[in-house]
């Protein structure tokens, strides 16, 4: 009689039925166990309340009865539902459905807490809500009477600093929103995360993997130890072999896609324009590149890749600039009007869109160019809002570009914005410089592509024609790729960029 753990249990049944001529006689429990895993009877009558059945869409009710299954055998998973499909509603559903069964805890980035409560607030009042804030000492004194609460919703940075506090305290489920925030395993938030105490770990992110798939492995370290093998096991297992990750992961994660559940959803229209420089911008971009290629070629050769990253990463960031705008190098270059074409490319698309009635994101990297968007903006008397990691009230930001007619343009850095907002008065994304990695893109483009959107949307790219930006455009369709392969339909993307990808771009 062998006698195991309900995620062993999986995983050696998943070996077995490779093999030829190996019978196996399980008991009841282990047959349910099965059955459960492959998608059928997940947990029959769970008790949502009819408030929230009357919201609840079916994909949702299923979300939410695949983890009530997962948590009554004592697993976990990922919630990995496309972005814009109410993976808040469905927590909020199961921790309803756990009522009075202990205290959880959602683990978040800092800009979503309020987010949290306000669904909680909309969707669950009945919880008893506790967001640990002010000095040390005063969260310490919050903490101390966290049994008193159904939720705890706190900040990945606040989750380091006060781990001591919730040291000797077991939750009843403890989730990581945007749970790509522990990809990185060396990271002190994966290893202080991971030392959380609860019943039942969940994780939601639209994309559990950006780069590689050791990330993958980090989120399943957290949600089951053990369960894809230490990190040592891992790499010589599943690194070449993403079908078979695929297979051993597939009972615990639940991905949806919006084609798939949101039929209704008008359709997205994605283009891709492509501007040339002229003769000034281009002799400009040419000798940096010159000068850019032999020096990091100079530096890797004299040390290493790995060891003058950063060097070569700034570089890069260089040719990036000359591509927006000249005057993001050398501010001489911002008294002349005729120095970015992509910026004249902009100038045109952002007034035909005002002619149109739309209402326009507009996302970079660099907030030096949003500055150089906003100038163009009131050049044009087009009114905008803005919105980057500075800016201090954005909620109200966000209201008054959702609800003034008046206010036609949202000027948002990708890194600030780029997860965490319902933008759906807009229907227009302009994603003005391309980033390393896809998968920002992707969440950026679904602040307005998700459940509630009326509207076609069209999202554009705007690419310098025969520059770096070219070859970023390959390098993403690669980490599409693998995205596809392990799942299915960041330490960041910069950090997983290897030196042959390097080398393409400054070919």
């Amino acid at each position: 009689m062998l006698s195991l753990t309900p995620v062993k249990a999986i995983g050696f049944q998943q070996a077995l039925t490779k093999c030829q001529h190996v019978e196996m006689n399980t008991d009841s429990s282990y047959a349910e166990l099965v059955q459960g895993t492959k998608g059928k009877d997940l947990v029959a009558g769970t008790e949502i309340s009819s408030e929230l059945r009357k919201i609840l869409r079916h994909y949702q009710i299923c979300g939410v009865n695949w983890m009530m299954f997962l948590s009554k055998y004592g697993m976990g998973g990922i919630l990995a539902d496309d972005m814009g499909l109410g993976k808040t509603l469905q927590i909020l559903a199961l921790l309803q459905c756990s009522h009075g069964q202990g205290t959880s805890i959602v683990v978040c980035p800092k800009t979503l807490i309020n987010n949290w409560y306000e669904e909680v607030m909309k969707f669950t009042p009945e919880m008893k809500v506790l967001i640990p804030e002010g000095s040390a000492a005063q969260r310490k004194s919050q903490i101390e009477k966290l049994a008193e609460y159904d939720l705890v919703i706190t900040s990945y940075p606040l989750i380091r600093n006060d781990l001591e506090n919730y040291s000797a305290f077991r939750f009843r489920y403890c989730i990581l929103d945007e749970a790509q925030y522990i990809k990185n395993p060396d990271s002190e938030t994966a290893r202080s995360i991971k030392t959380l105490s609860a019943e039942t770990r969940l994780a939601l992110t639209g994309t559990p993997m950006e780069n590689s798939m050791l990330e993958l492995w980090s989120v399943y370290d957290f949600l089951m130890p053990g369960f894809l093998a230490s990190r040592k096991e891992f790499n010589e297992h599943f690194n070449d072999s993403p079908d078979l990750l695929r297979e051993r992961i597939k009972p615990f994660m639940l991905r949806r896609t919006k084609t798939e559940m949101l039929p209704e959803l008008p359709p997205k229209i994605q283009q891709v324009l492509h501007t040339s420089m002229d003769q000034e911008q281009l002799g400009l971009y040419m000798a940096v590149l010159d000068s850019v290629r032999k020096s990091v070629l100079d530096i890797v050769d004299k040390t290493s890749f790995d060891r003058s990253r950063m060097q070569v990463l700034a570089a890069l960031m260089k040719l990036r600039q000359i591509c927006n705008h000249p005057g993001l190098i050398n501010e001489e270059y911002l008294k002349r009007k005729d120095m970015s074409a992509k910026l004249e490319l902009f100038e045109e698309l952002i007034n035909e869109s005002m002619e149109g009635g739309h209402k326009v994101l507009v996302f970079s990297q660099f907030t030096s160019m949003l500055k150089i968007l906003a100038e163009v903006l009131e050049e044009n008397n087009i009114q905008y809002s803005y919105l980057d990691g500075n800016t201090q009230n954005r909620s109200r930001t966000i209201k008054a570009f959702t609800e003034d007619s008046q206010i036609r343009v949202f000027l948002i850095s990708l890194k600030a914005g780029g997860y965490g907002l319902n933008l759906t008065a807009a229907d227009t994304v302009i994603l003005f410089d391309p980033w390393w990695n896809p998968m920002a893109e992707e969440q950026a483009i679904d602040r307005v592509y998700r459940m509630g959107q009326n509207k076609p949307v069209n999202v554009y790219r705007l690419i310098t024609k025969g520059t770096v930006e070219d070859k970023i455009l390959e390098l993403q369709q690669k980490k599409r790729d693998l995205f596809n392969a392990v799942v299915g339909e960041n330490n960041d993307f910069i950090e997983a960029l290897s030196w042959e990808d390097i080398r393409q771009v400054l070919l």
